[in-house]
């Protein structure tokens, strides 16, 4: 049942659209795998390359930024003692319940005014700091024993060489289950780029798709399920390559 989908995907891209809306359905195509013109419009007369490759930049870099931002925040709420810390923890927790859509509209003007309205930066950005990685990442810094931080700086470490080469490695299957949110909610963002971006040419795969709704005078359910499914291919990728990270990850976060 969970495979399904992605099936119905792929095979959707060799279909045309009037075998993809009949109520008689198969689990291979009707002309076998030989339909490509799905496949050659999405590649060859769309931006959708350029399109994957944009996502590809903006998850990655947004992943990158949030890991670090959020690994770093945690360590400061766990491990130093400064005033009004546990406050400013429950403040930054309680955004969590702030609804996104809230805030795009002040976050669009404040983009507009800094002049970053069709970039990338946007996109980026703002979504590397997360209250939600950063209480992730408390919790699993939690597990590090303070006496560890202790010696690391009587051998003559400091502040930010602990955090990089001690605290870091010590949770790394932290750093994989956030790692694998991040690039996910990226990657499978749509709202905030539709908003955000008006040329082509810097669409993300999410709006790009949308185009073929709108390019032809119907829907074209062929070219956009075979779309999905190559945009979907990263996450399956990632998900089988660190599934034992992540399961053990997730285990961990919940002892926790």
């Amino acid at each position: 049942m969970m495979l399904f989908p992605f099936w119905f995907m792929f095979i959707g891209g060799f279909r045309v659209t009037n075998q993809i809306a009949s109520t008689h359905f198969s689990f291979l195509p009707e002309n076998g795998f030989r339909y490509l013109s799905n496949f050659n419009k999405l590649f060859f007369d769309s931006m959708f390359p350029r399109a994957f490759l944009n996502t590809v930049f903006v998850s990655v870099l947004k992943t990158i930024g949030g890991l670090f931002f959020a690994s770093m925040a945690g360590f400061a709420f766990e491990k130093f003692d400064f005033p009004g810390r546990r406050m400013l923890f429950y403040f930054v927790v309680a955004t969590m319940m702030i609804p996104i859509t809230v805030t795009m509209v002040p976050l669009y003007v404040q983009m507009s005014k800094m002049g970053w309205i069709n970039t990338f930066f946007p996109l980026v950005f703002p979504g590397m700091i997360s209250a939600y990685g950063i209480f992730i990442m408390r919790q699993y810094i939690q597990g590090v024993p303070n006496e560890v931080i202790y010696y690391s700086k009587i051998d003559g470490c400091g502040d930010f060489r602990t955090f990089i080469f001690i605290i870091l490695p010590m949770v790394q299957p932290g750093l994989v289950v956030l790692s694998i949110i991040l690039f996910m909610t990226s990657w499978n963002d749509f709202m905030w780029p539709m908003i955000i971006l008006n040329d082509e040419k810097l669409y993300t795969i999410t709006v790009t798709l949308r185009l073929f709704q709108s390019a032809f005078h119907f829907v074209d359910y062929g070219t956009i399920l075979g779309g999905s499914f190559i945009s979907a291919l990263p996450m399956i990728i990632i998900f089988i390559l660190l599934r034992e990270r992540l399961l053990t990850g997730l285990v961990a976060g919940s002892v926790k």
